[in-house]
């Protein structure tokens, strides 16, 4: 039982396409209700989203390519597609977050490219996915010489991002939206133990988004 896959039990009676069909428009209606949910929300809280959900779903399609397709070409359709719309939607939110939402830069004015020590997960995780994407496409349109120099680049920069960890905000990306999913949930239904922070004049404070 541990090592045979419960779904094939539903080829029974639904089809392979009608369950990849329906897994689709499950992870669907969760991007676009995390998207309407952040409508109201600040642009740190959406760039980190789709870091989040995007890296989220490139690595699962990435174990399941790894290890469950090593060898073939062509894996099931839904697998290189999801693929690449996470490294896309991590992607731009990572870039987003890098050039414009980053502290150093929204506040103190400084330039993008002036990196400090806090920097080194943003800057992996940028390369790890940068380099993902041109290895791809340079093995999709049959450049070998490109396809050795990135995939190399790419498995440097993820080596990078992984092993950094410690010293690294990659921890900060999973435990984040959790936090702030939690808080929103307390604040909700009034669970939350924390009391409403007030003015000097004894007066609340506006609801803060950050």
């Amino acid at each position: 039982m541990l090592t045979t896959n419960p779904f094939n039990a539903l080829t029974a009676f639904v089809s392979p396409e009608f369950m990849q069909g329906y897994m689709v428009l499950l992870m669907l209606a969760v991007l676009v209700g995390t998207g309407f949910d952040l409508l109201h929300d600040r642009s740190r809280r959406i760039s980190h989203a789709l870091m989040f959900y995007g890296f989220v779903l490139y690595l699962i399609t990435t174990l399941v390519m790894v290890f469950g397709y090593p060898a073939e070409l062509h894996p099931p359709v839904l697998l290189p597609l999801l693929w690449n719309v996470g490294v896309l939607l991590a992607l731009i939110g990572g870039y987003w977050f890098f050039f414009l939402l980053r502290v150093n830069v929204m506040h103190d004015g400084q330039p993008p490219w002036r990196l400090v020590r806090a920097d080194l997960f943003i800057v992996t995780l940028l390369g790890s996915l940068t380099f993902a994407l041109l290895f791809a496409w340079a093995a999709m349109v049959g450049s070998a010489t490109a396809t050795q120099v990135f995939a190399s680049l790419y498995l440097l920069f993820t080596t990078l991002l992984c092993v950094s960890v410690p010293w690294s905000k990659f921890a900060h990306m999973f435990y984040k939206p959790v936090v702030a999913f939690q808080k929103r949930l307390e604040e909700a239904d009034g669970s939350s133990s924390l009391p409403t922070p007030t003015t000097p004049r004894g007066e609340r404070c506006p609801h803060s988004h950050t």
